[in-house]
């Protein structure tokens, strides 16, 4: 919670609230004044001449772009003659002026008969130079009490002016064109450099066209690139063709030779020679052995040589195998090295090839390039110079135009001269009533304000909000007829008994929704209401619950009992519990209203300990206690409450709370942390400041 130190001052509201007093006050406060100064209001004469600024076409350049734009003053105008109208009351125009002046001229018009600068900006202040809207014309007036010498100062003005425009303007166009002959000279020089930069291009590439279609060297570049596209297809597929041959290689020389061999070995005839002798051999030996006993030695020669002739086509089979082996591997191997040889050769060409053919392309990219970066570079060489051309023809323009300016008239001229002043122009007495009326109601106004400043009285929900940072509840407004304590008996009609209704519903939400059950009510101040305000609150809050009790614990005024005349004597209070006697013993039942009342019954000394004590009984006996309270800035036992109860209503005595009061009660309350709290302002009856 964020509190305001000092209390909210609004200008509206303070007119509003006295606007009466202000309203009577200030207009007899008028007449009085207006005698007085209507006996002193003064004639003036007045004089006026018209200057006519014709609209020119001003031409812009920028340094850094070399751009020039045409801009027609009429998008400036009302600035360009702003800046005119300052010129014209400047001092030194001024004091050209009225140096021509008479000396009698100049003591009627000025007052002195010595020029200084503490009275000439006096005296500009009375001149008046306004631009007459949607034309070319500045209207240049003056008045005076004397009508000596004031249309001479205006003419002398309006010269003073013109002249000193002209002189300038001159000047200024003077240096323009100095300036942009220097800015011819270096554009110039710099598209002379930029030339020699193209021509030397030119030289080196061998050509003064600088069209990127017709380059040197882009056909032998495309020639080149197709070349190249299709020895690479060539390499490529050459480099295939001898990596499968070698992998075909391989594969050939794992497979087995033994079916050609026995081919081979078929029809050689040579072997088949032999071998046919040896077995004729064999059979004659097998015919001669059959004609031989079995068993004698011969028989066994013959077998020998049988076996001998055996065992001869046997190594004449191996030896014949074995040279047919050789003979086929050497054959097999020779064939596919050539095969081998011829794949490598076709790929080591095509390779060469490609090599010498992607050198002359890259020797022929490198110079292509080369000279596209000169061609681009010439290119935009051509166009800077294009362009400072452009601005070089703008420059030259611009000098033409402003030599022919200093020789043409200026555009500031005289449309109409000061006339001479024959008879007055008019009298002061408005301004004069403006006057009157200002102090009138001036006066008046300023000590309200000062007032209400210096008045810290709380006097409006507004106030408490600004204050505090939230709203208070509905505000308890006057009881015109009837006692405030019976407002919730009688009048449950009125704006009082809606108030009282709309905290009673704020507080039974609190019981409702969290539980709440105490509710410590007390004020800012002393007498503020609290009382009649828990009585009614209480009786309200029967509408919600069917057990009520309003607490009396106010060491300083309490007064519950003297108000709902109740007898201390045949009553008991909380005094007598103290004492000993039972609770529900002391507590006084109001039949008419349906609630109890545990009143205090005069004097007591009770501890801290005693409080809860009771309060914990009472929990258990009642739905909603109300506990009426002193003001906690004054009572110890206001802030223990405080901290025993669930909610703390802080009443606030419209038109008599302070604002600096409010904020410490609201801080000290804000240290017990209390789960709700709110405020409410209440007024007292009708023609009583306090309750």
């Amino acid at each position: 919670m964020k509190l305001k130190k000092r209390k909210q001052i609004i200008p509206f509201y303070i007119l509003q609230k006295h606007i009466i007093l202000i309203l009577i006050v200030g207009i007899l406060s008028f007449f009085v004044v207006w005698n007085k100064l209507k006996n002193t209001v003064q004639i003036y004469y007045e004089s006026t001449g018209i200057l006519e600024i014709d609209p020119v076409i001003v031409p812009t350049f920028s340094i850094n772009s070399f751009e020039v734009s045409q801009n027609s003053i009429t998008q400036y105008y009302e600035k360009y003659v702003g800046t005119q109208i300052k010129k014209i009351t400047s001092k030194k125009i001024v004091k050209s002026a009225l140096k021509k002046l008479t000396k009698e001229e100049l003591k009627a018009l000025y007052g002195s008969d010595e020029i200084n600068d503490f009275l000439v900006n006096i005296f500009i202040r009375k001149i008046k130079v306004e631009y007459l809207s949607n034309t070319h014309l500045v209207k240049i007036s003056l008045q005076s009490k004397q009508k000596i010498g004031i249309e001479h100062f205006i003419n002398y003005l309006m010269k003073e002016y013109i002249n000193e425009s002209n002189d300038n303007k001159i000047i200024e166009d003077n240096f323009r064109i100095q300036y942009l002959i220097e800015e011819k000279k270096k554009i110039e020089s710099e598209i002379q450099g930029k030339l020699v930069l193209v021509k030397k291009i030119a030289q080196e590439i061998g050509t003064g066209n600088f069209d990127s279609s017709d380059m040197p060297y882009k056909s032998e570049l495309n020639s080149l690139e197709t070349s190249y596209v299709e020895v690479y297809k060539n390499k490529i597929e050459q480099e295939k063709k001898y990596f499968e041959l070698k992998n075909e290689i391989e594969t050939i020389k794992k497979m087995p030779i033994e079916k050609e061999i026995k081919s081979l070995l078929i029809q050689d005839s040579v072997y088949k020679e032999i071998k046919l002798n040896y077995i004729e051999k064999i059979n004659k030996l097998n015919d001669e052995l059959d004609s031989i006993p079995k068993g004698s030695n011969k028989e066994k020669q013959i077998l020998g040589k049988i076996k001998v002739y055996q065992n001869k086509i046997e190594e004449l089979e191996k030896e014949t195998k074995y040279n047919l082996k050789k003979n086929i591997e050497k054959s097999r191997e020779y064939d596919l090295k050539i095969k081998e040889l011829n794949a490598k050769t076709n790929y080591e060409s095509a390779k060469k090839q490609e090599e010498a053919i992607k050198e002359q392309l890259e020797e022929i990219r490198g110079k292509y390039s080369e000279i596209s970066l000169k061609i681009l570079e010439a290119q935009e060489l051509n166009f800077d110079i294009l362009q400072l051309k452009t601005s070089l023809s703008e420059i030259k323009n611009r000098i033409s135009y402003l030599i022919s300016e200093t020789k043409n008239p200026g555009r500031l001229k005289i449309l109409e001269s000061a006339s001479k002043v024959y008879g007055p122009a008019g009298n002061d007495a408005m301004k004069r009533k403006v006057i009157a009326l200002v102090l009138a109601f001036g006066w008046i106004s300023f000590l309200c304000f000062i007032y209400e400043i210096l008045d810290q009285r709380i006097k409006t929900p507004q106030d408490v909000k600004y204050a505090l940072g939230f709203s208070s509840a509905w505000p308890i407004s006057h009881l015109k007829k009837g006692n405030f304590i019976s407002a919730s008996l009688y009048n449950t009609h009125s704006v009082i008994y809606k108030a009282i209704k709309s905290l009673v519903t704020k507080l039974n939400i609190e019981r409702e929704k969290h539980g709440a059950k105490i509710a410590v009510i007390n004020g800012v101040d002393k007498k503020s209401g609290v009382t009649e305000l828990i009585i009614n609150a209480a009786h309200t809050m029967r509408e919600n619950c069917d057990k009520v009790l309003i607490l009396e614990l106010n060491t300083e005024s309490a007064n519950i009992a003297k108000k709902m005349h109740i007898d201390i004597d045949r009553n008991l209070g909380l005094k007598d519990y103290l004492t000993g006697k039972k609770l529900n013993k002391c507590i006084y039942k109001d039949y008419e209203r349906n609630i109890d009342i545990l009143h205090m019954g005069g004097i007591i000394n009770i501890t801290n300990k005693t409080i809860k004590e009771i309060l914990e009984d009472l929990k258990q006996e009642y739905d909603f206690i109300f506990i009426d309270s002193a003001p906690v800035m004054q009572s110890a036992m206001t802030e223990y409450l405080l901290l025993q109860s669930d909610i703390a209503v802080l009443v606030i005595h419209g038109n008599y709370t302070t604002h600096s009061k409010l904020i410490k009660t609201v801080e000290l309350i804000n240290q017990f942390e209390i789960d709700s709290f709110t405020t409410v302002i209440n007024w007292g009856r009708v023609g009583k400041f306090k309750r």
